[in-house]
């Protein structure tokens, strides 16, 4: 059975001794006696230890000793039985050449290397423990090497004055693990690593008779995905339910001498349920709600109480209505309604054992029919957006048993109602999507509330909601005008929308757009005097609704022409006389020019034609003067259109 140990062989020799020598080499002290165990660390170096023996150099009071370890085949004989696998094992490792590959020989190596932990035999027949015995008490060195002398271990100094204690085996965890029916065990191992190769389980069941649980030691491995494993688990699923048992755990050194045991750990294999609950019948009368039913099972199982719970939801969560003691294996349940009809419940029963496992029963539906309306909801409200979606809100009535909502419509207060829910409406909300273009902008809703029997509420009182306006108003329309020397007359018809706040008359020119007018329905008519001679407009009338909506009528083009243009005015008139002139600035002109004519009188004498001026400007510097003399001027503009102004009026300035 000792070859289990070769499934972590691969692993040993890190752990156990680390791999920093071609041999590693442990000691221990027991009264006048040093144990020596070594361990090579490569195929190698074991072939030479078995074919050629190993060289042991003591150092000590006595001066220094050399110790022969035999080769294997002559140590053979004194083996038994000698037909045993490890003997075998060694034999075949013993006949290959060093140059055979090492992966023929790693599992081999590992078996052996591993087995000679907890087995003294094992280690014997490798070659790898001696013990040095009858020593005088004083200080010895050891040192190990292959008889070709090539791999040298360190060395190691033992005391035979200093007896090497045990050390105390950690805190023994136990529990039981009742779903899968097992007794589960942990103790710290990691921080032993150094002292204990191996772990001998122990078990009892009345704490005083122990017997070894594996046939083979337990040995404290990690792997690249265990970085941080402390411990060592075991589970022992050869337990009884009902029944109590006792672990402890006995280390073992790279010697093969047991060390302390650990504390005793109690493990209670609790008894489990093996059938099945059932609720059978729910009967009912007036608030009272009787639950009977039955735990069978094909084993003995001992019930100690049965629970009743409840939810509204069948996916739950379940809450604790009652419990009673089991007399035996049927159960009866009182359970108090708050409605003597239309009442829904789910019921589970929860059978447990007198350990505390528990099997549940399949819910369990019980309703009675529900004859009774609910309520009228309350606080219907809502609101419609600019994209016509009515958006409603209400409370629920008091009752339980809502199943939804039933939203209804209508155009108008006493018009007839259309349900628009083509499903419950839930939570006391609801949307609506309205068509804006209508002509009326009023709409009305009720509600009603359902319960899970079907049964319909009353409806609420109808809530009016206005439709946001997106129509726009109905714009005037300009039906006569006439061009006069005042000013530009027009007539129009006003808007005819009831919802009109406010109409506009505007006026474009190239350059700008006017508010010539801003009025309600007062005004028909009007003079237009602000617009300037000989330019071009178009004017048009806007009206806009209480919503904001706009619309614009038909533009006119209207040119403001009447034969002439108004006499230019001067701007300024003054005298400079550092420059000797008179400097003359007239309003410039919005039409293109075709000439300028500057008139101009002396004293009391005529206006004569002073300059006429082809250029669009509208500044003159008159130098042609003489001093103490009064000049009077009169302005006259042609226009490109053929069009000339009046003359203007008499400016005057004595220089």
């Amino acid at each position: 059975m000792k070859q289990v140990l070769a499934i972590l062989g691969m692993f040993v020799l890190s752990i156990t001794f680390g791999q920093q020598e071609p041999i590693v080499l442990k000691s221990f002290v027991k009264k006048d006696t040093v144990q020596l165990r070594w361990a090579p660390t490569s195929v190698a170096i074991l072939i030479d230890g078995l074919k050629n023996g190993y060289e042991i150099i003591r150092t000590g009071p006595d001066g220094s000793k050399s110790i022969d370890v035999l080769p294997f085949k002559t140590r053979k004989s004194s083996f038994v039985p000698k037909d045993s696998f490890e003997v075998a094992l060694a034999e075949y490792v013993s006949d290959f050449s060093q140059a055979t590959p090492s992966e023929l020989l790693e599992m081999p190596f590992a078996i052996l290397t591993l087995g000679a932990s907890p087995y003294k035999s094992i280690a014997r027949l490798s070659g790898v423990y001696y013990e040095d015995l009858n020593l005088p008490k004083g200080e010895y060195s050891y040192q190990i090497k292959t008889k070709d002398g090539k791999s040298n271990s360190n060395s190691v100094s033992v005391k035979t004055s200093d007896m090497s204690k045990n050390v105390a085996c950690t805190e023994l965890i136990a529990e039981s693990r009742v779903d899968l029916k097992e007794a589960f065990i942990q103790w710290e191992a990691k921080e032993l690593n150094e002292f204990y190769g191996g772990y001998w389980i122990l078990k009892s069941e009345d704490k005083q008779n122990f017997e070894v649980l594996n046939k083979t030691p337990l040995f404290y491995f990690t792997s690249q995905y265990e970085e941080n494993k402390t411990v060592i688990d075991f589970v022992d699923s050869a337990v009884v339910e009902g029944k109590t048992y006792y672990y402890q755990i006995q280390p073992m050194n790279q010697f093969g001498d047991k060390g302390a045991k650990s504390n005793i750990a109690e493990v209670y294999i609790q008894k489990r349920l093996n059938g099945i609950c059932v609720i059978d019948t729910v009967k009912m009368k007036d608030f009272n709600r009787e639950i009977l039913g039955w735990y069978k099972s094909d084993t003995e199982d001992e019930i100690g109480e049965f629970i009743l719970t409840r939810s509204d939801s069948i996916k739950g969560p379940y809450s604790e209505v009652e419990r009673t003691s089991a007399s035996d294996n049927n159960f009866v349940f009182n359970y108090k309604a708050s409605l003597t009809s239309g009442d829904r419940h789910y019921f589970k029963v929860i059978a447990l054992s007198v350990d505390g496992d528990s099997a549940y029963s399949y819910p369990y539906y019980h309703f009675s029919l529900d004859q009774i309306p609910p309520g009228k909801c309350t606080e219907l409200t809502g609101v419609i957006d600019s994209l016509g979606i009515a958006k409603l809100t209400w409370n629920a009535p008091e009752d339980k048993d809502i199943r939804g909502y039933r939203v209804f419509r209508s155009n108008s207060e006493k018009g007839e109602y259309i349900e628009v829910t083509r499903t419950f409406a839930e939570n006391g909300k609801f949307s609506d999507t309205l068509y804006l273009g209508s002509l009326t902008n009023e709409v009305y809703y009720k509600v009603r509330a359902v319960d899970l029997n079907f049964n319909n509420g009353p409806l609420t009182k109808g809530v009016l909601l206005m439709k946001p306006d997106t129509i726009a108003p109905v714009a005037g329309v300009i039906k006569a005008y006439k061009v006069k020397e005042s000013g530009i007359y027009l007539a129009w018809n006003n808007s005819s929308s009831e919802d009109l706040k406010q109409q506009y008359l505007i006026r474009k020119s190239k350059v700008k757009v006017d508010t010539v007018l801003k009025f309600h329905k007062e005004k028909d008519t009007l003079l237009d005097v602000t617009g300037k001679v000989g330019a071009s407009y178009q004017y048009a009338l806007i009206a806009e609704d209480e919503s904001g909506n706009t619309s614009e009528s038909k533009a006119i083009h209207i040119k403001y022409e009447i034969g002439y243009r108004p006499a230019p005015e001067f701007v300024k008139v003054e005298v400079l006389r550092d420059s000797q002139m008179i400097k003359l600035e007239w309003e410039k002109s919005a039409e293109d020019i075709y000439a300028i004519k500057i008139y101009r009188a002396k004293a009391d004498g005529k206006f004569r034609l002073y300059k006429t001026i082809r250029e669009d400007v509208n500044v003159l510097e008159d130098k042609d003067l003489n001093i103490n003399n009064e000049y009077h001027y009169k302005i006259q503009i042609k226009y490109n259109s053929g069009i000339q102004s009046k003359l203007s009026g008499v400016k005057s300035v004595m220089y």
